[in-house]
């Protein structure tokens, strides 16, 4: 518990100030890896006006995310369950567990290995219950929901005492658009203030809906384990 308690305390220490380095989400480049960028300014394809550049400036600052390549940020484009998980073992400052990771589609030596082994270790995430865990698969909003949900039970007490609570008749109303299983951490993350209203919980999630996810959970989040 004491390794985990402080896992988690410098993961959201980091994700609340303001790291040198950058973590790419973009799509992977090529050989599959992900594309880290050196960008420093404004990204030509996200309007100061759009919704989410608030959010975008906001997780680039602070580490997050970075772009496509030094001038872009593809904001409809979509992230993969590699590529979300690979963000939040960066942050944490890329621990190195001893824990045997029986997925049978992720290989060792992959540039997300051990960011999902650290996952699961910390079970902010798992699999399809047939063995897969499925890292290049497209991630859905309510799959993105579901394990920062987990991240804020496992970093913040804020987190912890609403993952306790259980679902009410109204909850299940209000989540009714999200599966049964994201059902609570949807609710959670809008207590959190940290849900998008208008997000479609099965359609795939953008890099413009997973930065203004993390930028309002990040804001959101300020007590530590």
């Amino acid at each position: 518990m004491s390794k985990r308690i402080c896992t988690g305390f410098i993961l959201i220490c980091l994700l609340l100030t303001m790291p040198a380095c950058a973590v790419g989400a973009g799509q992977p480049a090529a050989g599959n890896v992900e594309k880290i960028s050196n960008q420093t300014d404004g990204f030509t394809d996200v309007p100061s006006d759009a919704w989410y550049a608030g959010a975008v400036q906001y997780c680039r600052e602070n580490g997050l995310m970075a772009g496509t390549s030094d001038t872009t940020f593809a904001p409809e484009a979509t992230l993969t369950r590699a590529m979300l998980v690979t963000i939040l073992w960066r942050q944490a400052e890329k621990p190195v567990v001893n824990y045997l990771m029986q997925f049978s589609d992720v290989p060792e030596g992959q540039w997300y290995s051990e960011a999902v082994r650290w996952a699961a270790s910390e079970t902010l995430v798992a699999g399809y219950g047939d063995g897969r865990f499925g890292p290049d698969d497209t991630i859905s909003y309510q799959e993105m929901v579901a394990i920062l949900s987990k991240v804020a039970a496992w970093a913040s007490m804020d987190g912890y005492y609403l993952n306790q609570d259980p679902l009410t008749l109204q909850d299940a109303l209000t989540y009714s658009g999200y599966a049964g299983w994201a059902q609570i951490p949807a609710r959670n993350l809008d207590q959190l203030s940290a849900l998008l209203e208008d997000a479609s919980p099965a359609a795939p999630g953008s890099r413009e809906g997973s930065a203004a996810t993390l930028c309002r959970l990040m804001q959101s989040i300020h007590l530590i384990w």
